[in-house]
């Protein structure tokens, strides 16, 4: 591809796996609306969630992207569905909406893994075990069932395993389908529009580069960038970096994780690894590079190919924030799911269409 290696051996630095799966230009409008029922700005999968079934409701819609679709957390993340349980029903609806949709997204149901190294974090997983799992039925391994269930030998200690059901699947495809389905049902969907401000003037003003938008229900889906609309939400961007190997033999069919989280990855269909967070022990960076040869004996020889940055939206209390903004009932923010947007997105879209159809 004519790509040259930087000083880490990567190539295609910045450059997010997900995005070259879809059109970087799918035939969407640039130039928005001058009046719609309801303005959704943020094109992830969250804000194509709302245009999706403000569509389906029969809403003038029009979904605003300053860049394009699913480029920001949605096209850089794992591609993992890990519900908790106020979720579960909407994994199910994602399984539905996927199948009348038609999207191609290679969702699918999968184990997933996470490998404790400390006794604290066993401990909480025991306590889990106990009470329910928050994000679904949780089952601990002794560190022998383990290394069954790895079939590799890890050099650090591993005091056990934390076994649950999740779902993958490529989220940028979902976010685009979302939108196509919105589109066919009338929405105009709108790459490389910036909002500039949501004002109340008549009904709800949104400032545009490319002109204004009168409507009368506003949602802001854009991550911690929802506060310049919005500064009580009360957000945070947490930086993340993830990286893909070179094609490997089949090692993981489950996703895998570190701990809580420290570190996550998942194989793919074609061979190719991705891996995000941090290497936990590493004082060089995050030292993504250098986890799996040092994690496990006798691993592979792989090379990163490509590495990107991303962000994280967190709340101050670790809950999503999905609430309409002080200054205006009308106006929504919809964001802070702490890097687990993709299984309630479908469901939490719903209910605010839902929502806001009984304020008007």
């Amino acid at each position: 591809m004519g790509d040259t290696p930087d000083e880490l051996g990567t190539v295609n630095a910045d450059r997010p796996y997900w995005l070259d799966t879809v059109p970087s230009t799918p035939g969407w409008l640039a130039t928005p609306p001058s009046r719609c029922d309801l303005v959704v700005v943020g094109g992830g999968i969250v804000g194509c969630s709302v245009a999706y079934w403000g569509a389906r409701a029969g809403a003038r819609v029009a979904l605003l992207e300053r860049d394009r679709l699913a480029a920001g957390a949605t096209g850089r993340n794992l591609g993992l569905l890990l519900p908790r349980p106020s979720e579960r029903a909407d994994v199910r609806l994602w399984e539905r909406v996927v199948a009348e949709e038609g999207i191609s997204a290679e969702y699918r149901a999968i184990d997933h893994l996470s490998l404790l190294t400390t006794e604290e974090y066993r401990e909480w997983t025991l306590r889990e075990v106990t009470r329910g799992g928050d994000r679904g039925p949780v089952r601990f391994l002794r560190t022998e069932q383990v290394a069954e269930v790895l079939k590799l030998r890890p050099r650090w200690r591993i005091t056990g395993g934390r076994l649950t059901r999740a779902a993958c699947a490529n989220p940028a495809r979902l976010a685009h389908g979302l939108a196509r389905g919105a589109a066919r049902l009338g929405a105009r969907i709108c790459q490389g529009v910036e909002v500039l401000a949501v004002r109340r003037d008549q009904g709800l003003r949104v400032e545009t580069a490319s002109g204004d938008v009168c409507a009368s229900f506003v949602v802001v889906a854009c991550q911690a960038g929802s506060m310049r609309f919005a500064p009580d939400a009360r957000l945070k961007a947490v930086p993340r970096r993830m990286v893909l190997t070179g094609r490997l033999p089949p090692i993981f069919p489950q996703v895998m994780a570190l701990d809580w989280g420290t570190a996550f990855w998942r194989q793919l269909p074609n061979g190719e690894i991705l891996l995000g967070g941090r290497h936990p022990f590493s004082d060089r960076g995050d030292g993504l590079e250098s986890l799996f040869s040092e994690l496990f004996e006798g691993f592979p020889d792989c090379r990163v190919t490509r590495s990107w940055s991303g962000e994280m939206d967190e709340s101050h209390d670790g809950q999503p924030v999905v609430v309409p903004t002080r200054q205006d009932e009308h106006c929504w923010v919809v964001a802070g799911f702490d890097g687990h947007g993709l299984p309630g997105a479908l469901g939490v879209g719903a209910r605010v269409v839902a929502a806001m159809r009984g304020l008007s």
